[in-house]
């Protein structure tokens, strides 16, 4: 979808714009996917997964997580159809960008023009752009594909998890971790809203999963991968470029600190690593750069929040304490989160110091992710700000529970290797996955973990 918009996005910017444009974004894309779905392949011909002895009784409970996660993804579409675009957001900006771009785009001065700052000319235009071609099919159905993109990205997080988990533990983990997802009330109820928030969980999450797995499995096809997805982030929300650019830290300072571990081998494997890097790089910045440099030449207007400025921060860091509490007590609202939130905090309390070393990243990761928000919500120029808080609470959460996934897994499996071990081995690479027999241990942590989850499953809410 990232590369579709910005294809669609370029061809704009030059003047091309109706079906041509979307004809023609479309076979790029496509060309380019299938380029792509081919070497990914043929790089991983070799890499069958983690090989798991689950027997009849762990291939049912694989399939009925499976067959749970389907039906949430079905409820959430569900949703979405019969109340397209209900939140408030959704309808004043999102979608109202895509009916521009589907009418041929936005006028001259549109993204400078103080009357239309009401719809953040300065967001980034993945989704809009994508609901625009939808937009374009006439009558009630453009509209119903249109709404279609929130679930489809949650299934497509869904898929995506469950690919990369499986090629670490095995069918089994992977599904009870979708499910795990997949029953979080608030997922198909942000899927089904209009709003970008499952889009951007998609990009961040997915590009959490890569980062583990290169941390795993040092594929280099895969640091492409998240390089790539970061830029999707980067170009789908104002907040998906900060969150992006931390992950991409953290692939560089794993980089620099596996340099440094081996700085005695030869320069030719210093020089192979500066061109990985430099392909992440690139795949990390191609997607966001159009917008990068058409919001550089244009300026396009801001509202909601201050200027980022070390003097603002500090006339109103009295706000941290109040914005923090928000954030601490949000993860209670169990009609949101379900048991989510209070089994990752039971889980991390109980391994403790037994973190294996990707679990430590992950964790770290998580809380920067959160320090992220907490930070901007210190130059809310709305009045009250705490007005602010509350009603984007929800939604940045939202944002952050694939990696919260990632880091409930890992933790499940730090556990698992204390209990086989006493210890994880110091001489472990960074999240080791360990023998092969501490995969049953794994699914049974994290079937524990589901088994709470599915106590409160979602309702309606909107109804």
């Amino acid at each position: 979808m990232a590369l579709f918009t910005a294809l669609s996005f370029v061809l704009y910017l030059v003047g091309v714009s109706g079906r041509i444009a979307v004809f023609l974004a479309s076979v790029c894309a496509m060309c380019a996917v299938l380029l792509g779905a081919h070497a990914l392949g043929t790089l991983r011909r070799d890499d069958r997964g983690a090989s798991e002895e689950t027997g009849w009784k762990g291939m049912f409970v694989a399939a009925a997580a499976v067959i749970a996660a389907a039906l949430q993804v079905a409820f959430a579409a569900w949703l979405a159809v019969r109340t397209p675009f209900s939140a408030v957001d959704a309808w004043s900006f999102w979608i109202l960008k895509a009916r521009m771009f589907a009418l041929g785009g936005p006028r001259p001065g549109y993204f400078r023009d103080p009357l239309t700052l009401h719809t953040h000319p300065d967001y980034p235009l993945n989704v809009p752009l994508a609901a625009a071609a939808f937009l374009r099919v006439p009558g009630q159905a453009g509209v119903a594909l249109a709404a279609l993109i929130g679930p489809a990205c949650l299934a497509a997080l869904l898929l995506l998890l469950y690919g990369g988990l499986t090629r670490l533990y095995g069918r089994l983990t992977a599904a009870l971790a979708v499910v795990t997802l997949s029953v979080v009330p608030e997922a198909p109820v942000q899927a089904a809203s209009g709003n970008v928030d499952i889009p951007l969980a998609l990009y961040v999450g997915a590009t959490a999963l890569y980062l583990l797995l290169w941390w795993r499995l040092r594929r280099p096809v895969d640091a492409v991968l998240m390089g790539l997805l970061a830029g999707g982030a980067a170009w789908t929300k104002k907040e998906g470029l900060p969150i992006a650019l931390l992950l991409l830290g953290a692939y560089a300072l794993g980089e620099v600190w596996r340099w440094h571990a081996t700085r005695s081998a030869a320069k030719i494997l210093w020089r192979v690593a500066l061109r990985r890097a430099a392909a992440v790089l690139a795949a990390a910045i191609v997607l966001p750069l159009p917008w990068t440099l058409f919001s550089h030449l244009t300026h396009p207007l801001a509202r909601d929040f201050l200027p980022f400025t070390l003097a603002g921060f500090l006339a109103h860091a009295g706000r941290l304490p109040h914005i923090v509490a928000m954030f601490l007590l949000q993860p209670l609202a169990f009609e949101n989160w379900s048991l989510f939130w209070v089994v990752l905090a039971a889980l991390l309390i109980a391994a403790a110091r037994r973190l294996t070393p990707a679990a430590y990243g992950l964790l770290l990761l998580l809380l920067c992710q959160e320090g992220v928000y907490v930070i901007s919500f210190v130059f809310s120029d709305w009045q009250p700000y705490t007005a602010h808080v509350r009603t984007s609470l929800d939604r940045l959460l939202m944002q952050a529970v694939p990696l919260a996934l990632l880091l409930m897994v890992e933790t499940v499996h730090a556990l698992c290797l204390r209990a086989r071990s006493g210890m994880v081995p110091a001489h472990a690479a960074p999240g080791d996955p360990g023998p092969e027999k501490d995969r049953g241990c794994y699914a049974l942590g994290v079937s524990s973990g589901t088994a709470n989850l599915l106590q409160t499953l979602p309702g309606d809410r909107r109804a």
